[in-house]
């Protein structure tokens, strides 16, 4: 829902009247010994609340960083409040992936991290190795109701 008012403070308060699961993908194919933004754009009002992370290719040692951007400068809602391309939150940085299973880590967020419809979840994915790296960016999200 665009311009929600809800933002709990603990996930105590989540409530299925205010918020609906809403697991959504995004996927890209990292080249071999370079890095590559991965990134899902909200289209509502969401809560963050976990992160599947699947590769298939990956060389132990390759990486990836989380963000939230906001990459065109403008909300949803049409409202402003950055620069282009600001990276407003960096959660995860330079995190280690395995190479001997395609689930890299599943997480599930303790607390709610609110974001606004038109900022974008970037996976940042840097490959050490010498071959292509396909990625799978499964984010659990929690879709604000009110």
């Amino acid at each position: 829902m665009l311009n929600s008012t809800f933002n709990p403070g603990n996930s105590s308060a989540y409530d299925k009247s205010k918020v609906a699961v809403d697991w959504l993908s995004a996927t890209g194919t990292v080249t071999a010994g370079s890095s590559a933004n991965i990134d899902l754009l909200l289209s509502d009002d969401m809560l963050y609340a976990g992160l599947q992370l699947l590769a298939s290719g990956a060389a132990f040692g390759d990486t990836v960083t989380l963000q939230i951007v906001c990459v065109t400068g403008v909300l949803a809602n049409g409202q402003t409040i950055c620069a282009p391309n600001t990276v407003l939150n960096q959660f995860g940085t330079s995190i280690g992936v395995c190479a001997d299973k395609e689930e890299k880590f599943n997480i599930i967020s303790d607390f709610p991290a609110k974001l606004q419809a038109g900022l974008t979840i970037r996976s940042i994915y840097t490959s050490i190795g010498t071959s292509p790296v396909n990625v799978i960016t499964n984010h659990k999200l929690l879709k604000v109701l009110i």
